[in-house]
C-alpha cells in the first residue's frame, strides 16, 4: 500500500463519525500522518490536544483571515504558549481573503502581517489562505520569503500555498519565493482543467497533497463531508495530471510533506 500524508485538514470540525473513525479509515488506505490546521481562536487548544492523543496527528497554529477580527494580543498569547510544542509545525491557516468579507480587508492585512512577523522570529514555515488577494499576498510573501531564507540555514522553504485554486502567475511567482503548492479536492472537479495544467507543471520536489476536509471533497465524492481517507482520489488525477507514477507522487509528496513541517520518519 502506498504512503500519503494529509497536508491540510480541520479535526475539530463536525463530521457524521468520530475522530478516532476518522483517522481509522484514513490509515486503512494508506495515511501515516495528518496536519490539523489552526484557524480560530477557540479551537487552537483542542488541536494541539488531538495531536498529543493521536501519535501521527501534528498541528498549527493561526487564525484565518476569515477570523481575523478576533485576533488579538491574548490570541497572540495563546499561539505563543502552542508553538513551542514539539508537534507544533507552521503558523497558519493565514493569509487574504478578498472573496468573502467575514473579516474587512484591512483588519485581514493586519493580522496576516503580524503573523508573518511571528512565523519569522518562531522560524516556522506559514501555512496561506489565498483567494481573489493575489496581488497583495506576493508583495507580503516576497518580504516574508526574504526574512525567512534568513532564518532558515535547513532550507526547508518559507511555506505552502495550500488548496491551491489561484493563477498560473501566482503559482510561478509563489514558486519562486520558494513555496510549496498543495492540491486539493479541487483538482479533480469537471472544470478544474486550468488548475491540473498548473498541477502538471509545478515540480515533483514543491508538491503537497491534502483534503482541506470536512471541504472540498474529490470527485466521487462531492458534496459529501471529505475526509483524509479521500486523499487518494485527488493523488490520482493528480499523478494523471503529471504523467507520472501513482508511486512517485506518493514517495515525493510525502517526502515533501516531511521536509516543509520537519516531521519524523516513519
Amino acid at each position: 500500500m502506498l504512503e500519503w500524508i494529509d497536508s491540510h485538514t480541520h479535526l475539530e470540525h463536525e463530521y457524521p463519525f468520530s475522530v478516532d473513525e476518522y483517522l481509522a479509515n484514513a490509515r486503512a488506505q494508506g495515511l501515516s500522518a495528518f496536519v490539523t490546521i489552526g484557524t480560530r481562536p477557540k479551537s487552537l487548544v483542542t488541536l494541539k490536544d488531538f495531536a498529543e492523543k493521536y501519535p501521527d496527528v501534528y498541528f498549527t497554529v493561526g487564525i484565518h483571515p476569515h477570523e481575523a477580527v478576533d485576533f488579538n494580543a491574548e490570541v497572540e498569547q495563546t499561539m505563543n504558549s502552542l508553538r513551542t510544542h514539539p508537534k507544533c509545525v507552521a503558523v497558519g491557516e493565514i493569509g487574504l481573503d478578498y472573496y468573502y468579507h467575514h473579516s474587512p480587508r484591512e483588519v485581514q492585512r493586519a493580522s496576516f502581517e503580524r503573523q508573518l512577523e511571528l512565523a519569522v522570529a518562531w522560524d516556522k514555515p506559514i501555512v496561506i489562505h489565498a483567494r481573489d488577494a493575489e496581488p497583495d499576498l506576493l508583495t507580503s510573501l516576497t518580504a516574508y520569503a526574504a526574512k525567512r531564507r534568513a532564518a532558515d540555514p535547513s532550507g526547508r522553504g518559507p511555506g505552502i500555498i495550500h488548496c491551491f485554486s489561484g493563477t498560473r502567475n501566482f503559482a510561478e511567482e509563489c514558486l519562486k519565493l520558494g513555496f510549496y503548492i498543495s492540491f486539493s479536492g479541487i483538482v479533480t472537479f469537471k472544470k478544474a482543467a486550468d488548475l491540473r495544467d498548473i498541477a502538471r507543471d509545478v515540480p515533483l520536489d514543491r508538491i503537497l497533497l491534502e483534503t482541506d476536509s470536512p471541504f472540498l471533497a474529490p470527485v466521487p465524492y462531492r458534496g459529501k463531508p471529505n475526509q483524509s481517507a479521500y486523499l487518494t482520489e485527488t493523488a490520482k488525477i493528480v499523478a494523471t495530471a503529471k504523467g507520472i507514477p501513482l508511486d512517485a507522487l506518493s514517495s515525493a509528496t510525502v517526502a515533501n510533506s516531511r521536509r516543509i513541517f520537519a516531521l519524523p520518519k516513519r
